[in-house]
């Protein structure tokens, strides 16, 4: 069984990475997970969503919590910051998730800005943006799905994108 854990103490900024899907490898036999990285840059003070990145397996997508800057990460499974990247277009109210998916022969990833801890906010985005590739210094964002609840206000915190649903 595989497993994803994450902490966050918000004194000491650290973030424990366990068993994470699809990237750290242990025996599916296992029923403890080992410790996969450790994430203690200041740049992720709170650290709400991570995807893998799709061209290597040895790198996720990361973003922070609304209020807590407006950039998109790339880190290594251990836990380093790669590179920043400014999210241009895109306000961070309160993100709470990514989710990298493929649609149309295109890699692309989903920033759910969908959070309501307050229960203020009636109408919220997800904004769509092509999966930076390695060489790439900035964010180009395709486009915005704006949503609310048909029944009353929520507050959301994930976000998964099924493509071969209607």
């Amino acid at each position: 069984m595989q497993y994803f854990i994450r902490a966050i103490l918000r004194k000491s900024l650290v973030v424990l990475l366990a068993g994470l899907t699809l990237l750290t490898s242990f025996s599916a036999s296992s029923e403890v997970p080992s410790l996969g990285g450790l994430i203690t840059d200041e740049r992720l003070t709170e650290l709400s969503g991570m995807t893998a990145v799709s061209y290597n397996k040895n790198q996720l997508w990361a973003i922070n919590d609304g209020g807590h800057g407006n950039f998109l990460y790339a880190i290594s499974t251990k836990g380093s910051i790669v590179r920043e990247l400014a999210l241009p277009g895109i306000t961070n109210v309160d993100v709470e998730d990514i989710s990298a998916f493929r649609y149309k022969k295109r890699q692309l990833l989903a920033i759910g800005d969908v959070g309501d801890n307050g229960g203020m906010r009636e109408v919220r985005p997800i904004y769509i943006i092509a999966e930076p590739k390695a060489n790439d210094d900035s964010i180009q964002l395709k486009w915005t799905v704006r949503f609310r609840f048909p029944d009353r206000r929520h507050d959301c915190e994930s976000l998964f994108v099924d493509v071969n649903s209607s």
